[in-house]
């Protein structure tokens, strides 16, 4: 992705510092300070923790339920834009770093994401957008649909995904179809 500063590149786990592995998790800090961590640039700062973290399923559900009032803190439109593209880039980067043992926990952090991107929040009906689709945009699409090909997850791509903290709201009708009428 180049020198694009919203998509980082793959970390080495040995290039960072125990004390920020154990200090992104402490009780005082949430997951709010790895966006932060994000969005300033410090990639491999943000991501590192995710990699060997235990707690996957909770700090999956943090992100889901911090990122909104996070990205709505930008001062602008194209501020909280850029915001939600942050929170979408973390949320796909611990997705497929974590892809080998925890994909089928993470992979609703994907169609989540593309919501996110669309000005919304995954609610139970579909979110009509709220912005033009940007390049920020396109790129991330483009490296989600690489990661649920990597993973070799047809079904997550072409049908509805159950999360499993509401078993009674599908989380995607479709995530290929909705990208496709999207650009």
């Amino acid at each position: 992705m180049g020198t694009d500063p919203i998509f980082s590149r793959i970390v080495k786990m040995g290039s960072v510092p125990i004390f920020l592995l154990a200090a992104a998790f402490a009780p005082a800090q949430r997951v709010t300070s790895l966006l932060d961590r994000y969005l300033q640039g410090d990639h491999a700062a943000a991501v590192a923790p995710l990699a060997t973290a235990s707690n996957v399923t909770s700090i999956a559900r943090d992100l889901v339920a911090d990122a909104g009032a996070w990205a709505a803190k930008g001062a602008t439109p194209e501020e909280v834009q850029r915001r939600r593209v942050a929170a979408a880039a973390l949320a796909l980067e611990f997705t497929v770093l974590r892809m080998e043992d925890e994909w089928y926990t993470l992979r609703p952090l994907i169609e989540w994401g593309c919501t996110l991107l669309r000005g919304g929040v995954p609610a139970e009906k579909p979110v009509e957008p709220v912005t033009e689709p940007s390049d920020a945009e396109l790129a991330w699409h483009r490296a989600a649909l690489a990661a649920i090909q990597g993973a070799r997850d047809q079904q997550f791509a072409r049908r509805p995904v159950i999360s499993a903290d509401r078993p009674d709201v599908p989380f995607s009708t479709d995530h290929v179809a909705h990208v496709a009428a999207r650009f």
